[in-house]
């Protein structure tokens, strides 16, 4: 751990003790003590010098002071420490619905001008599921980036289409364009 890891550590537990200035000075001990080792725990898990970014994951995978101090308020509850958070309700609609635009932006490749438009629309509501996600997050990535794909496939067709339709009809010749001197 680094020197500035145990800062953290010690930055956090002190919000802790000042939440719990009004509890008795025996419970407020113990609970501190009981984070810490929690804290302690977690990191002495991994495989690796713990870092930094070790200590900040571990802080905010315990969650912020005021929570651990509403759930020892509660009477502890039965999940401490705490897990990883449940996919939100409705989370596997958003994925599938995300999924459901990525293949029709896709599809969307045979309809040069409309297609853009719609793949656009498509793209942000991808990445604002994904960026929101807290299940299934990997699907939305991939029906963000499966969108954005064929989006830049679609502009590339329609800047292929527009140079061909700019170019000489089928059996016109080309005829030199004559050019004036001014003199």
């Amino acid at each position: 751990m680094t020197r500035t890891a145990p800062r953290a550590v010690e930055s956090y537990l002190d919000h802790l003790r000042v939440l719990l200035s009004g509890a008795d000075p025996a419970d407020r001990e113990d609970i501190v003590s009981s984070v810490r080792e929690h804290i302690e725990d977690s990191l002495a898990q991994l495989d690796h010098p713990a870092t930094d970014s070790d200590v900040d994951q571990v802080l905010t995978h315990l969650g912020p002071a005021e929570d651990v101090v509403a759930s020892w308020a509660d009477g502890m509850p039965a999940t401490w420490p705490p897990g990883p958070p449940a996919p939100a309700p409705g989370s596997l609609l958003w994925a599938v619905a995300c999924v459901l635009l990525a293949v029709l932006s896709v599809m969307a490749l045979a309809v040069p001008l409309v297609g853009p438009v719609f793949q656009l629309v498509a793209l942000a509501i991808t990445v604002i599921a994904a960026r929101r996600a807290v299940g299934h997050r990997g699907v939305h990535i991939a029906a963000a980036a499966l969108t954005a794909v064929s989006l830049i496939l679609s502009l590339v067709v329609l800047l292929f289409l527009t140079a061909a339709s700019d170019g000489p009809a089928d059996g016109e010749v080309p005829t030199p364009t004559s050019v004036s001197s001014i003199g």
